[in-house]
């Protein structure tokens, strides 16, 4: 099981924060983007379950066991029929003409949040 992460930042806006950073030169920068970042995430977010969410031309670089869910799976962009879940290792499928991309799957849903 992944172990959640609480937020580094706090929900404040620089302005708020920066005077408990007064002393700290440099980390405006650092604590402005991580906190922007973690409003995106929310409170607790998983560091593990992250994921690229960017196509890869399927020419350039192929997918890998670590590109893969849990079962296996990544996306494919066919550019006849749109997105199409795929095994990773599915190499007749992914050399198709009409796939052009591929990505990650992203992970499903975490425990709880289909209520």
């Amino acid at each position: 099981m992944l172990k959640a992460m609480k937020r580094i930042t706090s929900d404040k806006s620089w302005a708020e924060a920066q005077k408990a950073l007064i002393h700290e030169a440099g980390y405006s920068a650092i604590w402005q983007r991580l906190n922007q970042i973690e409003n995106h995430l929310g409170d607790i977010y998983e560091p593990e379950t992250l994921r690229p969410a960017q196509w890869m031309d399927k020419s350039v670089q192929k997918p890998t066991k670590a590109d893969a869910d849990p079962w296996g799976c990544i996306l494919l962009w066919d550019r006849h029929n749109g997105v199409k879940v795929c095994a990773w290792n599915n190499v007749q499928e992914i050399n198709r003409e009409p796939v052009t991309h591929w990505m990650p799957a992203p992970y499903g849903p975490r425990k709880g949040e289909n209520k």
